[in-house]
């Protein structure tokens, strides 16, 4: 036999091809199960409900909207962050006003890669892997990791045939394209490992938020408006724009400010300008005839002369 390893071109080709494509399609789907399972039926706090639809940020975002809400933060125009005397509820929030009280961060920007890195928040993240709630990112690790290792080794084993076919002068434009091919699943399931910022929530997560976005006694008032929407959101609008003036990507909504009351009072004399105007160019007398009886202008003025 005169084929390399005793396999034609061809049906290496066709066997290599599978091996490019099936680790990436074990990848898909073990990580697609993982995201399937069933969770644990609880209903979740503010904290964990602004986790499941927004991420860290959003938590934190949360956090300071309640402190501010119970006057254990004050806010200046300037988006600097002061604490207040009083006792902070639960970890995120002692953990906020340590940062603030230390001057580590000051404005609600500066707080979110504390936090994001915080011990706390990695406590929270895992209450929520534990409830089946979000895909824990050492789970995905591993499953993207055993995808990488699957790659290299069909890499290596299709530089290998390549060396092979090239010594022997057979055709291995197919093998090329093949190997490279490889490189992008490798490439894919390296980016895979990373710590993504975004969140990956469950199939049960995702039922637990649904049921939480109509639960009107989660939280109320502003807190609950952080919780969906962001800091941006909240309800005091120049509360609002003080608190995103450090964010480089969010554009707060105007302040609506009132009519002031100069500006009212001028526009009540420009009405009663064009009245006396109006009233005048209607009643005009020709030389030598008086005004009848019943059309004057203002309080009995009658034609002159």
């Amino acid at each position: 036999m005169n084929e390399p390893w005793g396999i034609s071109g061809p049906v290496f080709a066709w066997s290599y091809a599978g091996l490019v494509v099936a680790p990436m399609l074990v990848g898909l789907l073990t990580v697609w199960l993982l995201r399937q399972g069933r969770g644990v039926e609880h209903k979740p706090d503010i904290h964990q409900f602004a986790y499941l639809l927004a991420g860290a940020d959003r938590v934190t975002e949360t956090v300071i909207a309640s402190l501010i809400e119970r006057e254990r933060l004050r806010v200046s125009s300037s988006g600097t962050l002061l604490t207040t005397p009083g006792q902070p509820v639960g970890p995120l929030e002692i953990e906020v006003t340590r940062l603030i009280a230390s001057r580590l961060a000051t404005t609600a920007h500066a707080l979110l890669p504390h936090l994001r890195a915080s011990a706390e928040m990695a406590g929270l993240r895992d209450e929520l892997a534990r409830r089946h709630w979000i895909l824990p990112h050492a789970r995905r690790r591993a499953v993207w990791s055993a995808v990488l290792v699957a790659y290299l080794a069909v890499f290596v084993l299709g530089v290998v045939r390549l060396i092979n076919g090239l010594a022997l002068d057979r055709p291995v434009g197919i093998l090329f394209f093949l190997l490279f091919a490889t490189l992008v699943g490798a490439f894919f399931a390296s980016r895979q490992r990373l710590p993504g910022t975004k969140h990956e929530t469950t199939r049960a997560g995702k039922a637990v938020l649904q049921e939480a976005r109509e639960d009107r006694s989660l939280a109320a008032g502003p807190v609950r408006a952080v919780a969906k929407a962001g800091l941006d959101r909240y309800p005091d609008r120049k509360l609002a724009v003080a608190l995103t003036k450090s964010y480089p990507y969010v554009r707060p909504a105007k302040v609506v400010r009132p009519r002031t009351r100069s500006k009212t009072k001028s526009a009540a004399m420009g009405a009663g300008f064009v009245s006396s105007t109006s009233c005048s160019s209607v009643s005009s007398c020709s030389s030598g005839s008086s005004c009848g009886s019943g059309s004057s202008c203002g309080g009995g003025g009658g034609c002159g002369g």
